[in-house]
């Protein structure tokens, strides 16, 4: 900041700008009186660019250079809706759904898979869980006679979601 060696004793601000990198438009400017600052809730597996300058009653410096980050992944928050189970036969079922949202955003990182979890009344234990990258999946050799539970959840490289909330089946005897 060049006029800091003339105002030694006057107020200095740092203004921090941060940028979305996709849509190349300021999110928040943060105003801060020390050189160490730490932004906190970004959206995980997102660009972002910072911009840092200084202000004191002679004005404002020059802006930095830009810095890019790129935040980690993290838990998705996409949710599963309009899951729908159709027995095709006394063993066998059809399971399909949709995302409630498609923002890139709610992944929060590079999509990997839903995983669909069955699991038996009788006893509430896991099935089994299978991992698609479609949105409709077949499973085959249900027990006869059996209530199921069925929920799906979104997966990214880092961990899977929140399971959607479950459906019932019984297959006929």
């Amino acid at each position: 900041y060049p006029s800091l060696q003339l105002c030694n004793d006057s107020f200095i601000e740092y203004i921090i700008e941060l940028i979305d990198e996709q849509s190349q438009r300021i999110i928040k400017t943060y105003k801060h009186h020390s050189t160490v600052f730490t932004i906190n809730n970004l959206k995980g597996f997102t660009q972002y660019k910072f911009v840092v300058y200084a202000t004191n009653e002679m004005g404002p410096s020059p802006k930095s250079k830009s810095l890019t980050i790129q935040t980690l992944e993290s838990v998705p928050l996409a949710t599963i809706t309009d899951l729908t189970a159709i027995l095709l036969n006394s063993s066998s079922v059809h399971i399909t759904w949709t995302l409630e949202n498609l923002e890139f955003q709610l992944l929060n990182g590079k999509f990997r898979a839903f995983a669909v979890t069955i699991y038996e009344n009788f006893n509430m234990s896991t099935l089994i869980t299978i991992e698609t990258v479609n949105s409709s999946l077949i499973v085959h050799h249900l027990y006869l006679s059996t209530e199921y539970y069925i929920s799906v959840a979104i997966c990214n490289s880092f961990d899977c979601g929140s399971s959607s909330s479950a459906i019932q089946i019984k297959t006929p005897l």
